[in-house]
């Protein structure tokens, strides 16, 4: 994925992410775009411990970022 074709995802899949929009998590905020960058190296098989130091998140952020991502790709038309 090259840097353009990412943040046209995130550019796409922003309004569709409901959760930490509105409010602060837990830990802080976490930008739609950490989430999306989280989710995409998950899906790509990438070791959770890893993911969460390299983003700065916990591991409960870090599949509640995977599912938040997954609700806004369900819900992009």
């Amino acid at each position: 994925m090259t840097h353009q074709q990412f943040w046209a995802l995130v550019k796409l899949l922003t309004p569709y992410i409901k959760e930490g929009t509105k409010k602060a998590d837990p830990n802080g905020f976490i930008a739609p775009s950490l989430r999306i960058s989280a989710a995409i190296r998950y899906f790509a098989g990438g070791s959770p411990y890893d993911i969460m130091l390299t983003h700065g998140i916990s591991p409960s952020s870090l599949f509640r970022s995977v599912w938040v991502v997954v609700d806004a790709i369900n819900d992009c038309p």
